[in-house]
């Protein structure tokens, strides 16, 4: 252990210098020490602003964790002994906290739980994309699932909300709708206004846009706010259930093609946007059941100021101006839609970008509703007073 966990210090300083990956290839054991070396591999970002685990596992390989044994021969033992036996052990285990609290050993509490829970007579090995997500392991190589794209989009969102949270996400019956866009130029784009985090509140926005080989990520998702904190890379596995096995993705077909394709078809049949913004500073809430939320801040975690039902009138500061918020790639792709639709109404390509803005919530307008209250709402969810 101490040596497994030696080799682990030298791969997470090597970051400092150079990104150091782990991977267990196909067929291929790594177990007991070899499993905590593999733990600490991870790529970074040169300017320090962004860090994550980069520890890759075949669908056919076997990771496998337990606790350590403290070999001693039969016999009589003073009470020195076996406390100098005992503080070994804590020790060892000590190394593995120690690792962790500085920052540079990414291991998550529940796998040292289940490690700790291990006899060293036997293995705990990492076998179905739930564990592997939750523990922020890449399974690759893996074909998608299916194309069904509201299943995939709440699996991505349940995987990534469980590797952030580092626990077992129970399965929601409460998701609001998918909403789902494309265009060529972001790729798929799919939001669930709520469904995660306390009371369920919190939503999830997945970006799919391919990846260049067998192991790279395919996209991103967010939970909630658009922060660092809140934020995962996306993989092909990502899309399974899980409660599926390792071993059967390697029997997985599905195309990453296949799934833009089939988000493609999905958002066909709307209708071309011709502006992204409002005629009139009146508008009406619509495109809900009941209500929508009134917020402090032009995002979708920002605190509520009050529940505006269906149909209420509210007016805009100015009907002409209007905030794109998220990462600064979406951000920027569209502020363009909505000037290139300024220039030319006609514009699909564009009018379809524009769309997609604002069905993932990303154009804002600050109003005023009925009661006087000043705040912020999607534009997705305000129209023009008839």
């Amino acid at each position: 252990m101490r040596e497994g966990l030696a080799i682990a210090r030298t791969i997470a300083r090597g970051q400092q210098r150079d990104p150091w990956g782990t991977a267990v290839g196909p067929d291929a054991r790594c177990e007991s020490a070899c499993a905590l070396a593999f733990m600490a591999g991870a790529w970074f970002n040169p300017e320090g602003e962004y860090a994550g685990p980069d520890r890759i596992l075949h669908p056919l390989g076997r990771l496998g964790f337990h606790r350590p044994e403290l070999q001693v021969p039969d016999g009589q033992y003073s009470q020195a002994e076996v406390n100098r036996a005992f503080s070994v052990a804590l020790e060892a285990l000590g190394l593995i906290i120690n690792m962790r609290a500085a920052g540079f050993y990414q291991f998550p509490e529940s796998l040292l739980e289940t490690m700790i829970e291990t006899p060293s007579t036997e293995m705990r090995y990492i076998e179905t994309v739930g564990e592997a997500a939750r523990l922020s392991i890449i399974v690759a190589p893996s074909g998608v699932a299916e194309p069904d794209i509201d299943a995939i989009v709440r699996n991505i969102c349940e995987l990534v909300d469980m590797s952030l949270l580092d626990r077992s996400v129970s399965p929601f019956d409460n998701f609001s709708p998918v909403a789902i866009s494309f265009t060529r130029d972001l790729g798929l784009q799919a939001a669930v206004t709520d469904g995660f985090r306390q009371e369920a509140a919190s939503g999830c926005s997945v970006s799919i846009y391919g990846g260049a080989h067998p192991t790279s990520h395919i996209g991103h998702a967010y939970i909630g706010e658009h922060d660092p904190d809140r934020w995962s890379q996306v993989y092909a596995f990502h899309t399974h259930a899980p409660d599926t096995r390792l071993a059967d993705l390697i029997r997985v077909p599905g195309r990453l093609e296949d799934l833009l394709d089939a988000a493609e078809q999905s958002a066909g049949g709307n209708p071309v946007l011709r502006s992204c913004f409002l005629q009139t500073q009146d508008a009406r809430i619509s495109n809900v059941s009941e209500y929508v939320n009134l917020r402090r801040r032009p995002d979708i975690s920002a605190p509520i100021l009050r529940q505006m039902p269906l149909g209420e009138q509210v007016r805009t500061l100015r009907a002409d101006n209007i905030t794109a918020v998220g990462e600064e790639r979406n951000r920027q792709a569209c502020i363009t839609a909505c000037r290139a639709l300024v220039a030319n109404p006609n514009d699909h390509p564009a009018g379809e970008r524009a769309q997609l803005c604002i069905d993932n919530n990303l154009l804002w307008y600050e109003i005023t509703d009925a009661r006087g209250n000043r705040g912020w709402v999607s534009r997705k969810f305000l129209q023009e007073a008839q």
